[in-house]
Formats: structure tokens, C-alpha cells, sequence
């Protein structure tokens, strides 16, 4: 239906029958208001709402890494390394974890590396050509000195290992070597066996000690 709405002179508007007429506006035209009959269809009419995204999903994600686990990191280790560790324990007789700790290796990683050298010797480290060092790590005891302790014991079968020890390193001064690395030597290389020696007191071989040791055993 179709009224006509005038002003009656005072700001006021007036309809055909002098009755006051309310005028709504509505700055949205997506939905009027005259055209809205319940909630329901409000609602079905009403446009999705932009989603906001929360300081507190952003501290989750940030709790989310920060508990992820951290992988380990190993050390990759150069062959001069090794090398340098052999140098130190064989030539200048240090301990493998000292000679580790020298050269901030892992103690364990060292004792494996010698364990492994001492099961399989020729498995030694190649230099590069040029390099400016020899290749490997040269034995100290060699076929020269495996001559001279066969012909040792050839000639005189009752030396201990300290008598043979002070002998080879008369013969050889230039030669550092520890007694368990000749006794390992002189076994795996030359097939002698050795005897350690043993110390006795002088006052232990007093004749009148030998007495009353025979006097208390026949007693």
C-alpha cells in the first residue's frame, strides 16, 4: 500500500491521517529490516564473520616448538686427529685419555680408535702424496730389532724381560719403547715367552736365615 508522508511545518512528519510517521534507517542494504520475519532468518542471511586469530594460538604454537626434542649432534672427526692420538700414546707413551683430553677427543671415541689399531695394526691412517709427512705410523720395533732379541736369547736363554729391555735399548739408544710393548713383541712377533723378574732381599739368602728356615720346616 502507498501513503504520502509531509511535514506539518514543525519538523514533525505527518500521513494522510495527521498521524506521526517514524522514519528508520538502515546503512546496510544486505538485509532489510522490513524484510526480516524471525531469527532464524536473520541468521541465514547474515554474513560469516571474519575469524580472529588469537594471542593464545600463537602461544600454543610457540609451546608446540619449543618442546620439540633436539637432535644430538656428532663431531666428525679428520684423520690427522687420529693420527696425532696415535702419535701421542705410542711415541710419547701418554694415556689415551690424557692424549684425548690434549686434543679435546672424546676419551671413549679414543680408546675405541686404539683398541681397534691394536686388533688390526695394518689398518694405518694414508697420507696424502705430497703431504709433507710419511704415510701411516711407522711400528718402533721392526724386523732389525727382531733379529737382535732372537740372537739375545739364543745366546743367553735365562735373561728376565728387564735384563733383555736394558740390553735392546744399550743396542738401540735412540729407542723408547714400554716393557708391555716388547713383551707383546717378543711374543707375537719373535714366539719367545719371557719371564718377569723377581727381587729377592739380600738378608733373605743370610745363611743363618737359610738355617733357621730349615730348622722351622723340619720341625
Amino acid at each position: 500500500m502507498i501513503s504520502f508522508i509531509h511535514e506539518d511545518g514543525l519538523g514533525n512528519m505527518m500521513d494522510e491521517d495527521g498521524k506521526d510517521v517514524i522514519i528508520m534507517e538502515s546503512g546496510s542494504h544486505l538485509f532489510p529490516v522490513e524484510m526480516i520475519t524471525d531469527y532464524d532468518h536473520y541468521m541465514d542471511m547474515k554474513p560469516p564473520e571474519r575469524m580472529v586469530v588469537t594471542k593464545a594460538g600463537s602461544d600454543e604454537v610457540k609451546q608446540e616448538d619449543s618442546i620439540t626434542p633436539n637432535r644430538k649432534s656428532y663431531r666428525c672427526y679428520k684423520d690427522d686427529e687420529k693420527e696425532e692420538l696415535f702419535f701421542l700414546v705410542y711415541e710419547k707413551s701418554m694415556s689415551v685419555r690424557a692424549a684425548a683430553l690434549q686434543l679435546q677427543i672424546k676419551p671413549r671415541t679414543a680408546q675405541y680408535w686404539v683398541q681397534q689399531d691394536q686388533k688390526e695394526p695394518k689398518d694405518q691412517i694414508v697420507k696424502n702424496v705430497g703431504g709433507g709427512r710419511p704415510p701411516g705410523r711407522p711400528p718402533k720395533l721392526v724386523e732389525e730389532h727382531r733379529q737382535f732379541l732372537i740372537d739375545l736369547i739364543d745366546e743367553k736363554p735365562s735373561l728376565v724381560l728387564d735384563e733383555i729391555m736394558t740390553s735392546l735399548t744399550e743396542q738401540f739408544t735412540d729407542l723408547d719403547i714400554k716393557k708391555s710393548a716388547l713383551h707383546d713383541f717378543m711374543t707375537k712377533k719373535c714366539k719367545i715367552s719371557l719371564k718377569w723378574a723377581h727381587f729377592q732381599s739380600v738378608e733373605r739368602n743370610n745363611p743363618e736365615k737359610i738355617e733357621d728356615r730349615h730348622a722351622w720346616v723340619t720341625k
